[in-house]
Order: structure tokens, then sequence, then C-alpha cells
């Protein structure tokens, strides 16, 4: 998982949050 992260913070904060907020989202649900 820590590779994965890093891979993540590489591609834009901002575009991790925002593909990982629905995510998030649906999961808690």
């Amino acid at each position: 998982r820590a590779a994965t992260g890093v891979r993540v913070m590489s591609l834009g904060a901002g575009q991790v949050v925002a593909s990982v907020a629905p995510i998030l989202a649906s999961d808690e649900e």
C-alpha cells in the first residue's frame, strides 16, 4: 500500500482526492 500511496501522490493530490472521494463515500454506506 505504501508504494501505491507514493504513486498516487505523484499523480497529483487534487486528482487523487477527486477520484478517491466518491469511492470512499460509497464504501462507507
